[in-house]
């Protein structure tokens, strides 16, 4: 018996369709793959249309998504936090990376 939290459940609908998607994933192994270790690379072919939209996805994948427009933009954490970033500062001003 499976335990509930192996059960995928869908946190939303990709932006385009199983066959966009597998073109997506030609240019990801064009444009990002060759940068990838080879369990990286494995995963990612893998997992790229299968996880998608569902609570079983990675970070990895998520950026992906959010990166090569397959996840609406209301889902997509990296533009929700660019928006809040412009809300109080503006993006419009220099930004300078301390570290």
């Amino acid at each position: 018996m499976s335990k509930s939290s192996d059960i995928a459940r869908k946190i939303f609908v990709p932006n385009m369709s199983n066959s966009q998607m597998k073109r997506v994933l030609v240019r990801i192994r064009n444009e990002v793959l060759p940068y990838c270790n080879p369990s990286d690379r494995q995963y990612i072919m893998d997992k790229f249309i299968e996880d998608c939209g569902t609570n079983r996805m990675s970070s990895v994948l998520a950026q992906l998504y959010a990166e090569y427009g397959v996840m609406p933009d209301e889902y997509n954490p990296y533009l929700i936090h660019a928006n809040i970033i412009e809300k109080i500062f503006g993006l419009d001003r220099g930004i300078v990376d301390i570290r």
